[in-house]
């Protein structure tokens, strides 16, 4: 199977989210483009390295509070409906053995409308709405923690 933005960005991360439900020391892994290469190449096979550009991947972990800690994937550039500009992961640390874990996905439009703001688990896909602002990383971070936390 191919790597395109899409899998990327709508499988690849919400399995390793998934797994960081059972091992959440697995973040480390999360912050680690290289060695999310090399998962990526055992579950796609070499050719993953050719259709994703990894150039483009930004990965970028934060602290917030003594709580929460993100990470935000700023991925390559979304061309078409269904793609996503960002992804972000929000981890609930209240509970150091059992963090509740989130991913946001910001989507691109369709026909030119507004961007809006998903979830991925397991097969399930949740469209939170438009992003009513600027479709940049904080505003997206702010409405996606808000959302996280409600």
């Amino acid at each position: 199977m191919e790597l395109t933005k899409y899998n990327f960005a709508f499988q690849f991360i919400p399995m390793l989210v998934n797994d960081l439900k059972s091992d959440f020391k697995l973040i480390e892994f999360l912050i680690n483009k290289t060695a999310m290469q090399t998962l990526a190449k055992h579950i796609y096979g070499d050719e993953c390295t050719k259709s994703f550009d990894w150039e483009q991947l930004t990965i970028e972990p934060q602290k917030l509070n003594e709580r929460y800690i993100i990470v935000l994937f700023i991925l390559p550039e979304a061309l078409v409906e269904g793609e996503a500009k960002y992804g972000l992961i929000i981890a609930d640390c209240a509970n150091d053995t059992n963090p509740r874990l989130g991913y946001f996905t910001l989507e691109h439009p369709e026909n030119g409308g507004c961007w809006f703001i998903g979830s991925k688990d397991n097969d399930n896909h949740t469209n939170y709405g438009i992003l009513e602002d600027e479709p940049n990383y904080k505003n997206f971070i702010a409405k996606s923690f808000e959302i996280f936390t409600a």
